[in-house]
C-alpha cells in the first residue's frame, strides 16, 4: 500500500448535524477510497458521464470523460506519487458544489524527487454523485 496520509483533508470532510444534507459525506468516501487504494469503491460515487481536469501538475495534467476513463485516471495518477501529504487551507461548499484550497507534498516514484503544490480543487455533483472535478495547481518550489 503507497503511503499516503490524507489526515489533512479528511478532518476538513466531517460532518456536524447542521450539515446532514452536506455533500461532504460522499467526499469522505471517495478520500477513504483513495486512502486505500480502492479506486473500484469510488465507481458507485461517481456519474456515468463523470468529467475530470487536472491542469499544473506535471504528469497528471489531463481530462476524462466517463467513468471507467475517470477510474483509470484516478489510479494512474496516484500511481504516479507516494509520501502523499494534502493539506486544506480552505473549503466551500455552496448548493451542488465544494471547493477546496489545498496545499500538498509529496514524492514523484520515478525519479524519487519531492514535489510540493498549491491548488484549488472543485467539485460538481448531481445529486449525491460526483459529475466533475477541476484541479487547478501551481508549484510551491521546483515539481522536477
Amino acid at each position: 500500500m503507497e503511503s499516503r496520509d490524507l489526515s489533512g483533508v479528511e478532518s476538513a470532510f466531517q460532518v456536524t448535524a447542521a450539515e446532514s444534507s452536506s455533500l461532504k459525506p460522499v467526499l469522505a468516501k471517495i478520500l477513504n477510497a483513495i486512502k486505500h487504494d480502492d479506486f473500484a469503491a469510488i465507481a458507485e460515487h461517481l456519474t456515468e458521464q463523470v468529467e475530470l481536469h487536472i491542469a499544473g501538475f506535471q504528469a497528471m495534467d489531463g481530462s476524462w470523460r466517463g467513468r471507467e476513463r475517470v477510474l483509470e485516471a484516478m489510479a494512474a495518477n496516484f500511481g504516479q506519487i507516494t509520501e502523499q501529504k494534502p493539506e486544506t487551507e480552505a473549503l466551500i461548499e455552496q448548493g451542488n458544489r465544494i471547493a477546496m484550497l489545498i496545499r500538498e507534498s509529496g514524492r514523484w516514484k520515478e525519479s524519487g524527487n519531492s514535489y510540493s503544490v498549491r491548488g484549488v480543487i472543485w467539485w460538481t455533483f448531481e445529486g449525491n454523485r460526483l459529475t466533475r472535478v477541476e484541479e487547478f495547481f501551481g508549484p510551491t518550489r521546483d515539481l522536477s
